[in-house]
This record gives C-alpha cells, sequence and structure tokens, in this order.
C-alpha cells in the first residue's frame, strides 16, 4: 500500500480542480494566477503534493508553452503589501468523499492577485505550435515527494509563455501534521502557547540555529556525509572544499582510465605536513592535509600531482547543518531519530532566556536530558562493523 494511499485512508489526501470550463494558464512572471495553493502560516501541517492532472477544455491555437510551477515565500497573509493581495477560493475535497479531516490549506482554481513568483520547476507538459488534435497524450505529473509546501509557502500553475488552449486542472495533496518543535520547547519551561510572542519566537528560532551548531561540532554526523570529486591538476598541490565541509572522512584517488583502480590516501598533520622536506614533489598523491580554513577549508596533496587528467580525487566529507528559518518553518536538518533531542536542547537554552523560579535547576536538568537523548541517537549513527587488528609480526621474527 502506497504511502499516499494510507494517506488518504487516514483522511489526509485532499483535491481541487478548476471548473469544467478549464483556465487560460498565465505566464511566469504574471501577476494574476489561476490555479495554486497556500499554506497559510499557522496551519500546523505540511502540504505534500501528489498529482497534477491536466485536460485541453477549449482547443486554441497553442504556441511552444512548457508548464511549471512557480513558487512565493513569506506569504504571511493575503493583505496589501504582501505577496498575495487577493485569493479566491475554491472548493476542496477530501479523498474520502463526504468524510475526512478539515482541509487546512488553501487552494484556488480561478483568481489570486499575486507580485510576480519565481519558476521553481517543470511538470513536464508543454503545449505545441498549432491547434492541438483530439487525441491529447496523458497529462498527469506525478510529484512523489518532489515537493512539499511548508507555511507560509504558495505556488502557482503558470507557463514560459501562455498557452493558447484552456485547461481544466486538478490538483491533489497530502496535509501532514507538522510538529512543531519551538511550541514543545516552550511548553517544557512552562510557557503557554498564548503567553508566546514575537521576540520570544525570534529567540527560540536563534537558539535553534545554535543547536544546529552543536549537532555540527559533534562530528562525525553520518547523515551530513558528502562526497566531491576533485580533478587533479598538475602540478597543483593545494584545492579548496565547499564552504559547508567541516571534517574529511575519507580521501581516495581513482584513475580515470580503465579499468578504474582505487587508493586510498591517508592523513596528515600541520606537524607531519610541515615534515616535509620537498612539498613540491611530484607524483601519485599517498596524503592528505585538511585544513579548516575560512570562508573556505582546503585539501593539500603530497606529493604534488604531476599530470592533468589522468587521476580523479573523490572528497568524503561531512557537511554543517542547514540554517533554520523563521519564515519557512522549522524543519531539522538531521534525521527523524533525533527530533527529540533538538526539542529538549532548544528548551534548555529557552530556559535561561525565560527561568521559572519555581524550577531553579530546569536549564541544568533540560540540558542533561539533551546530552543523554542527543547520545541515544547518535548511537544509532554509527557503523556497524567487525574491527580486526592483526600484528605484523614477520619483520620482528624472521624465519
Amino acid at each position: 500500500m502506497s504511502w499516499m494511499i494510507q494517506q488518504g485512508l487516514a483522511g489526509n489526501l485532499f483535491f481541487g480542480s478548476t471548473a469544467a470550463a478549464g483556465v487560460a494558464v498565465p505566464t511566469t512572471n504574471a501577476t494574476s494566477q489561476v490555479f495554486g495553493i497556500w499554506n497559510p502560516p499557522g496551519s500546523g501541517v505540511l502540504a505534500v503534493l501528489d498529482k497534477l492532472i491536466l485536460g485541453i477544455a477549449t482547443l486554441g491555437t497553442n504556441i511552444v508553452a512548457a508548464l511549471n510551477w512557480s513558487v512565493l515565500t513569506n506569504v504571511q497573509a493575503v493583505a496589501t503589501g504582501q505577496p498575495i493581495t487577493a485569493f479566491t477560493d475554491t472548493t476542496i475535497r477530501n479523498a474520502q468523499i463526504g468524510r475526512g479531516k478539515v482541509p487546512k490549506i488553501r487552494f484556488t482554481g480561478s483568481a489570486a492577485t499575486t507580485i510576480a513568483a519565481t519558476q521553481l520547476v517543470p511538470v513536464g507538459v508543454t503545449s505545441t505550435t498549432g491547434t492541438p488534435v483530439n487525441a491529447s497524450p496523458v497529462m498527469v505529473f506525478e510529484h512523489n515527494g518532489l515537493i512539499m509546501v511548508p507555511e507560509g509557502v504558495a505556488m502557482f500553475l503558470v507557463g514560459s509563455a501562455a498557452p493558447g488552449s484552456t485547461y481544466q486542472a486538478g490538483l491533489s495533496w497530502a496535509e501532514v501534521p507538522q510538529p512543531d518543535v519551538i511550541l514543545n520547547a516552550f511548553g517544557m519551561i512552562g510557557k503557554r502557547r498564548s503567553q508566546i510572542d514575537t521576540e520570544m519566537l525570534e529567540n527560540a528560532a536563534y537558539q535553534a540555529q545554535m543547536v544546529g551548531v552543536d549537532f555540527t561540532n559533534r562530528n562525525p554526523n553520518r547523515w551530513q556525509m558528502e562526497t566531491f570529486d576533485v580533478p587533479l591538476l598538475d602540478g597543483v598541490a593545494t584545492y579548496t572544499l565547499q564552504p559547508q565541509v567541516v571534517a574529511v572522512s575519507i580521501v581516495y584517488i581513482d584513475t580515470v582510465a580503465s579499468p578504474v583502480l582505487t587508493r586510498v590516501i591517508g592523513p596528515l598533520s600541520a606537524t607531519e605536513y610541515a615534515s616535509q622536506a620537498n612539498k613540491t614533489q611530484e607524483g601519485v598523491p599517498t596524503s592528505y592535509f585538511f585544513s579548516l580554513l575560512t570562508p573556505q577549508p582546503t585539501l593539500t596533496l603530497w606529493p604534488v600531482p604531476q599530470a592533468t587528467d589522468t587521476h580523479l580525487m573523490r572528497v568524503q566529507t561531512f557537511k554543517q547543518q542547514q540554517d533554520v528559518r523563521l519564515d519557512a518553518g522549522y524543519t531539522l536538518d538531521a534525521p527523524y531519530r533525533f527530533l527529540d533531542a533538538f526539542t529538549f536542547g532548544i528548551a534548555s537554552r529557552m530556559a535561561v532566556f525565560y527561568p521559572d523560579e519555581r524550577r531553579p535547576t530546569l536549564a541544568a536538568d533540560l540540558n542533561s536530558a539533551y546530552e543523554a537523548k542527543f547520545k541515544l541517537a547518535a548511537e544509532m549513527d554509527q557503523e556497524r562493523v567487525n574491527l580486526k587488528v592483526m600484528p605484523t609480526l614477520t619483520s620482528y621474527f624472521p624465519r
């Protein structure tokens, strides 16, 4: 059973469509929209898009136009000065016809007035030049989890140009409860939701960033592992890595020509690299020196590569946590198993901001719980392989 069917059975699957007459899809930079959804702040859900279904309602003289989704962010309300100034709601139905939950997402299949939106992703449907034939290909775009719309984000169907035909359009999506770690963290320190103001949310947002920094400082975090390919150049010893790299796990050299041969090279400390008598010696690299510089770390090889296009360096790295933004919802850049630790980490920091006289040790108690929960989650983030230690005795006891 697919995940979407499970959401449908749980009453979380919804759909909306245009009228039978269809709509004329506008261009990407249009400010008059005809088809889209908006996840308003405070909905408490994440909209996971399912299917976009299109059908020609009225034949016209087409021009070549690729249909795509456009996006607006930080849409706090429908009001003057906001990205959306008018929004005509169209009926939303639950997949359980006549039953199920009430939708929290807003949908329009007729009209909305916006600022010019930003092109996001094509939907794989293109109108072609001339009058379409009666036989039209199936126009269904399966999102398959590609797009998840958080609070404060709106999306609209547009074209690279305005097609000549009008389209019936339908969209289905699942509304998944979005756990709000910030509100739960405030609850841990005795703050009711009615007591929380904008300043408190801004303080919490910054402390969420700092918990992310603490996660990064506890490397290695295997979920932040990423491998980069770096072509080696003749006579070039030092290579700049991406700014988000905070540690290097392993470096190996592959030959470019077939068959591909791999050689793992070893790390050097600053002292070991400095002690190399001839740092410009050329050859196939056997070791590297990683320097965590600001703003970009570097990797220096020894010996220095002596030829171009013969070897490719693959660098397996650990990255830093992505930022948490107040205007885009609280999305944790870590596996689900770290959500508990993340919530306790924020709560322990907010207890310092807003102490409870009745519980003077609250901040310390929450921090201890944070440490324990992080350790529990981190233990699941380790490789489970056997460690083999085998001494080489032949060099000590020759036969």
